[in-house]
């Protein structure tokens, strides 16, 4: 059994290290969720025990570099990227030099440092963060893509839509993979959407899009790849669909009684790492032997990183509001201009403002529904673009989760941002990512 596309090119050594991964996914997995039941722990779990196909091989496709923006059943996917099992264990336990600093206890969390964005409860919240990212990524011309990803539920939300759209206006490099595992927590497909599949609705934003067998790790592999190396090439977004299947219930707590017996047997038949498995041993490349010392030294460096966690510090209780507020800034020294000059309206004082900060740093840039061609509903931003171009005065769709969020991600890559919104009242439109993101990365 030969492979083919993008994974052909991988040597027998990674291909190894795939099935490892996934291995590994699924053992740790598997030891939370047991813990979480058996009340060994506190948070939460969000198993992805099913989906390992999927979560390595779009996880694997992604260069250093790249970044990843995913959901609360991505643990495994983080694992591809390269955060460690110690840091995963530290945040289900709560400890202080975990990841959220022992601010909670279960998958909600990321390593930036590392290429994957914070996980927060909202659906899918990363996307327009993840748009963001790849903003900065054209903007400053780095080789350098992100990939967003959710379940086939999560494409019900505005945020997707209006991340989907405007990303492919703006034809940015981004990937976008959606992990049909068939349930969003009980509700079935048909109650979620009135079309078959979720790539049928790449069509609507200009985009490509199809489907592919989620439980096969290579297939997986290489229409991330493609996908990956398009955008990376400037041809922008793709949307890829991953049928998949999730073992276990929503979470800890739920026994996914709504799956009929005939439903969950099928794709039994069709787990991801037992298909792999014996690809491996059909090509030569793994044995029965190799088989079960992968599962030992998998379960033997879970069990060495649960003891060390154990023994890590908790946090204080007195901390709990350290590094909630930002510092505020002392003001500049140095003014340019005449600071004894006439009197001006605030929004020619605005307007003057930003066009002396965007001569001064490179790195700034505004973007807003009308702020190019317009000027701005309040003229604000008028003769902008004309100074500095269309990079750095970007007219968006109206979308106010999609602008806020845009502007949280291109500034986690440096950037700095500033986001319009023309009145007062749509700012509620980009709440959730001025809450649930800006606030919290800080």
């Amino acid at each position: 059994m030969e492979i083919h596309g993008p994974a052909s090119a991988l040597t027998h050594d990674e291909l190894v290290a795939l099935y490892e991964l996934m291995v590994l996914g699924r053992t740790l997995e598997t030891r939370l969720l047991n813990a979480y039941r058996s009340g060994r722990l506190d948070g939460a779990i969000y198993p992805g025990v099913g989906q390992e196909a999927a979560m390595v091989g779009f996880g694997s496709a992604l260069e250093a570099g790249d970044v990843l923006g995913g959901t609360h059943r991505d643990l495994v996917m983080q694992l591809a990227r390269g955060v460690t099992v110690e840091e995963a264990l530290l945040n289900f336990s709560g400890k202080v030099e975990g990841p959220s600093r022992g601010r909670d206890g279960n998958s909600h969390f990321g390593v930036l440092g590392k290429g994957t964005l914070m996980v927060v409860s909202p659906v899918p919240d990363a996307f327009p963060v993840a748009m963001g990212c790849a903003l900065a990524f054209k903007q400053r011309g780095v080789d350098r893509v992100a990939l967003a990803n959710c379940g086939e539920g999560a494409t019900s939300t505005g945020s997707w839509h209006e991340t989907m759209n405007m990303a492919a206006v703006l034809e940015l490099p981004i990937v976008f993979v959606v992990q049909n595992n068939q349930f969003a927590h009980s509700t079935p497909r048909d109650r979620q959407m009135a079309i078959e599949q979720v790539s049928d609705r790449a069509a609507g934003y200009g985009i490509p899009g199809f489907t592919v067998d989620g439980n096969d790790v290579v297939a997986c592999y290489n229409a991330g790849r493609e996908a990956i190396e398009r955008a990376r090439a400037g041809g922008g977004p793709t949307l890829i669909e991953a049928m998949t299947f999730r073992s276990f219930g929503h979470d800890g707590n739920d026994d996914a009684g709504y799956v009929g017996d005939d439903v969950r047997a099928a794709w039994g038949d069709r787990d991801p790492i037992e298909r792999f498995e014996t690809r491996l041993i059909d090509l030569g490349v793994l044995d029965d032997m190799r088989v079960i010392q992968v599962a030992e030294e998998v379960s033997r460096r879970i069990q060495d990183a649960m003891d060390w966690v154990a023994d890590q510090p908790d946090p204080k209780p007195g901390a709990v509001g350290d590094d909630v507020f930002a510092p505020t800034p002392a003001p500049a020294a140095e003014t340019s201009g005449d600071p004894t000059g006439g009197p001006m309206t605030m929004l020619d004082a605005i307007s003057a403002t930003l066009a002396e900060e965007m001569g001064r740093d490179e790195r700034v840039f505004v973007l807003g529904t009308d702020t190019a061609s317009l000027g701005g509903a309040f003229h604000v931003t008028a003769g902008l673009e004309e100074r500095f171009g269309p990079q750095r005065v970007i007219d968006t769709p109206i979308a106010g989760a999609g602008i806020v969020g845009a502007a949280v991600g291109a500034a986690l890559m440096g950037q700095r941002p500033i986001a319009e919104l023309q009145h007062a009242d749509m700012i509620y439109g980009g709440l959730d990512q001025l809450v649930n993101e800006a606030a919290k990365y800080h």
